[in-house]
Formats: C-alpha cells, sequence, structure tokens
C-alpha cells in the first residue's frame, strides 16, 4: 500500500512539473509613485463630515488596472489646489476608480478631471449634474 500511495504522489507531480515549466513569468509589474519607495495607503472613502468651505465631488476614472494605479490617481487627485482629501476606490471586476474629493466650494472640478486624465487614464464626473 505504501508503494501505491508514492507511485500516485510521482504520478501527479509529473504534471505539475510540466505546468511550472510551461509557466510564463509575470507580465505585470505593480506601479509605485514615483520617488516613493514603499506604497502609500489610498482611501476607497471619505468619512465623516464634509468639511466647512467644502464640498464633496464624486467621479470615475477609466484605464486603471490595480490598486497601484489607485495610488498614482491619489498621488495626482490630492495634490490638486482647493482638494483638501481624496479617496480611490478600484473595481478590478469593471476595470474602474471609484473617487471622492472634498473640494473648495464653488471650485471648478473640471482642473482635476483634467489633470486625472493622462496616459491611460480617464477622468469623468459622477453625479447629477456633472
Amino acid at each position: 500500500m505504501k508503494s501505491l500511495s508514492i507511485l500516485l504522489l510521482a504520478f501527479a507531480a509529473v504534471p505539475l512539473a510540466w505546468v511550472a515549466l510551461r509557466a510564463e513569468a509575470p507580465n505585470h509589474i505593480a506601479h509605485k509613485l514615483e520617488g516613493e519607495g514603499d506604497p502609500v495607503h489610498v482611501p476607497a472613502v471619505l468619512l465623516g463630515e464634509v468639511p466647512p468651505g467644502t464640498q464633496l465631488y464624486e467621479f470615475v476614472v477609466d484605464g486603471p488596472c490595480c490598486d497601484g494605479c489607485s495610488q498614482k490617481l491619489h498621488g495626482t487627485a490630492i495634490k490638486i489646489a482647493g482638494v483638501k482629501a481624496a479617496a480611490i476606490h478600484f473595481d478590478g471586476n469593471e476595470d474602474l476608480a471609484y473617487g471622492q474629493v472634498w473640494i473648495h466650494e464653488g471650485q471648478d472640478p473640471s482642473v482635476l478631471l483634467s489633470a486625472l486624465t493622462f496616459g491611460k487614464y480617464t477622468a469623468h464626473g459622477r453625479g447629477f449634474d456633472n
């Protein structure tokens, strides 16, 4: 019985070894922010009350492929003048990133959307009047 178990394990190892030897190397490299070594925590949603003098603005970005893209988009959004906080959620099922920012009241969000439209990303507003 012991030799039968060893024989079965050997037969199972051959196809597994064949698959492992034929597998391609991973072709996806996670994005990193320029000048950043460690990943940055990116909130998925903004929590709490909207700070005085700001408004909540929601948007969608087409084109991201991973959570590293969320880091890149968050880093870009937070640098826009008038943006107090930003949250980006990558939805891997739809290949979209959903974003929220607290932006100065009355500020035109087109500056934000323009900044988030670069490379493979296309940003557009989300909501009633966007």
